[in-house]
């Protein structure tokens, strides 16, 4: 599983979530599968392909509900590669997502 998805790997390392298929590379496993992931390998489609991943399995939200809020944690892994695919919903949804949080009594 990942997210709130089943996750099916094939012979060849590719990655199929909900029926879509991501071609499964060394940079896309080091996003995947590492606490600490080396920055410098990674490049523009990783990180697409990384970002995409994570809204079809909704890696990012409260027990993995779209409707739920976003889960922001302290980690590096979040502040260096997860935070920055959300930059402008840091303005928008992190800050909205939080406030929704405290405006419901």
């Amino acid at each position: 599983m990942i997210g709130d998805s089943p996750l099916v790997i094939d012979t060849d390392d590719n990655i199929a979530i909900k029926g879509r298929l991501f071609r499964g590379t060394e940079r896309i496993w080091e996003l995947l599968t590492r606490k600490y992931v080396n920055t410098e390998v990674i490049n523009k489609d990783d990180l697409k392909t990384y970002k995409n991943i994570l809204k079809m399995a909704n890696i990012r939200l409260t027990r993995y509900q779209p409707s739920d809020n976003v889960n922001v944690t302290p980690g590096k892994k979040f502040r260096n590669v997860i935070a920055l695919l959300y930059a402008k919903a840091k303005v928008h949804g992190v800050e909205s997502a939080l406030r929704r949080k405290w405006i419901k009594y």
